[in-house]
């Protein structure tokens, strides 16, 4: 859109453009761009999904749009020659059957979100599954070939080695005291918790990540993370504080 609108400009800088959007993508170095166009007097108007523009006819057959501005908290109604609408970009249909299925996140948008934005920009929490392009969220196409070969390196380092070293700080569960109330399956982002056949809670030490969340929320403690035991714990405290 704003591409457009400084086209529009350079043919004709007379014409009063008007961009309304929700979420204007022009970061990094495409922020000039979007100076550029405010500097050549292109008008951008945000809204909301509660106050999305209004398209109606108008007079001598131009069409009317009407669109708050939360700037200056009144509605604005333009008068167009030509609008314009710009193809939105959202998330695909079967995100949420493909999170599903490779035990990923998705965001509050139902976009893929990653593990962590600067840390791991390209990873998933889940071991082996990678993240690049328009499947986290709208972006420009250098953005998407640099993350892209982030994501294909991320997959060779892991291809390079025989095997794979899961980590030691897993949690095992003491089935006589389960009570097979799946607290443990709902809060393990990495589906590394099942209930078996009797009901009793089962961890697969491959998936899990000792992050201890199932440990947490357990109200009989029949999970507990390897070598982090409560026992351990208070130890531990008892040492930093020095209690007899």
């Amino acid at each position: 859109a704003v591409k457009n609108a400084l086209a529009l400009k350079e043919t004709n800088p007379d014409a009063d453009v008007y961009v309304l959007f929700r979420d204007m993508r022009t970061y990094g170095m495409r922020e000039d761009a979007y100076r550029e166009a405010s500097k050549r007097g292109v008008t951008f108007i945000r809204y909301t999904p509660e106050t999305r523009p209004e398209v109606t006819e108008g007079d001598g057959g131009r069409l009317r749009v009407r669109v708050p501005d939360p700037i200056l908290g009144t509605e604005l109604a333009i008068d167009a020659d030509i609008v314009s609408l710009a193809a939105a970009a959202v998330p695909q249909d079967d995100a949420p059957r493909l999170a599903q299925m490779f035990q990923v996140a998705l965001g509050p948008d139902g976009f893929f979100k990653e593990a962590h934005v600067k840390l791991r920009p390209v990873e998933f929490a889940t071991d082996g599954v990678y993240l690049c392009g328009a499947a986290q969220f709208p972006k420009h196409l250098p953005e998407v070939v640099s993350q892209a070969q982030g994501a294909a390196g991320r997959a060779v380092a892991l291809l390079t080695h025989d095997t794979v070293v899961a980590s030691g700080a897993v949690c095992d569960v003491e089935e006589k005291r389960c009570i097979s109330c799946g607290q443990c399956v709902e809060v393990c982002a990495y589906g590394a918790v099942e209930l078996g056949p009797k009901g009793r809670a089962s961890v697969n030490p491959v998936l899990c990540k000792g992050d201890g969340l199932c440990n947490a929320v357990c109200p009989t403690g029949a999970i507990t993370v390897r070598h982090f035991t409560n026992e351990q714990y208070e130890a531990e405290i008892e040492a930093a504080v020095g209690a007899d």
